[in-house]
């Protein structure tokens, strides 16, 4: 990624069709974990938007899943994921930074890791902080509660001394 360029994660995968080469995984539709063609995409959406956060990136489309499916068992941190639908919900992002950035997905032992490659040292600091607002609680055959997450993120460049937030979004899972 060029300096200035956006990256669109929908754009690189194409549709998620088993025409196009995509097998069956767990997609969450209308509350329900269901099995779809590319289902398993969003892990590597999520994967994704925790490294962009993470480095700084800007952020300028994201969205959260409808529900929290796994509860205690989900591998990230409530409003630190990304949902990806083919053409209504996409990741993407910008590359803030004077030098051009690579990025390098590796799949190893059922493990996603995701670099970011840049020249020189990364130029800001970074701290996300998730805080839950709001529980809503389950009813009847829900499992799971619902949440109410704001997500913030504070950067502060090598040279500075104080951090600004430069990153809040807000993400509402409904129970299931």
């Amino acid at each position: 990624m060029k300096s200035g360029e956006a990256f669109s994660l929908s754009q690189h995968l194409g549709e998620p069709s088993e025409a196009n080469g995509y097998r069956s995984g767990p997609v969450f539709k209308q509350g329900q974990v269901l099995s779809d063609a590319g289902g398993g995409l969003c892990l590597i959406a999520t994967n994704l938007y925790q490294l962009f956060l993470h480095s700084g990136c800007t952020i300028l489309e994201r969205h959260n899943h409808s529900i929290d499916a796994y509860g205690e068992e989900r591998f990230y941190a409530l409003g630190e994921d990304a949902a990806i639908a083919y053409t209504t919900k996409d990741l993407v992002i910008r590359n803030p930074f004077a030098q051009p950035l690579l990025l390098k997905l590796t799949l190893r032992n059922h493990s996603i890791h995701s670099e970011l490659i840049g020249v020189g040292s990364k130029p800001i600091q970074t701290i996300v902080q998730s805080v839950v607002l709001e529980r809503q609680p389950s009813s009847g055959s829900q499992k799971h509660p619902g949440w109410s997450v704001s997500t913030s993120r504070l950067t502060k460049k090598q040279t500075d001394r104080n951090w600004r937030q430069d990153y809040l979004s807000f993400s509402d899972y409904n129970p299931c």
